[in-house]
């Protein structure tokens, strides 16, 4: 699928924006797209919803956990 997004940057110089590429769970594929976008196509934009969504919840679940006595002193 990374080869594919590739393809579409080259072969269509005006995008700007992917909004999700793969499937919630696909971290790896994310990153590779990331770096490789990064790398031949700088311009272009991804937008994984998923991803973001995970990261603030595991936030929010560290900030709200309960914490043991050692953590308190």
């Amino acid at each position: 699928m990374v080869e594919f997004y590739l393809n579409m940057c080259r072969d269509h110089p005006l995008l700007e924006y992917i909004e999700d590429p793969f499937f919630e769970n696909d971290n790896t594929g994310y990153k590779l797209l990331k770096s490789s976008l990064e790398e031949s196509f700088p311009g272009v934009k991804i937008g994984m919803q998923t991803i973001v969504r995970e990261s603030r919840l595991e936030k929010i679940i560290d900030i709200t956990r309960p914490m043991s006595a050692e953590e308190i002193e």
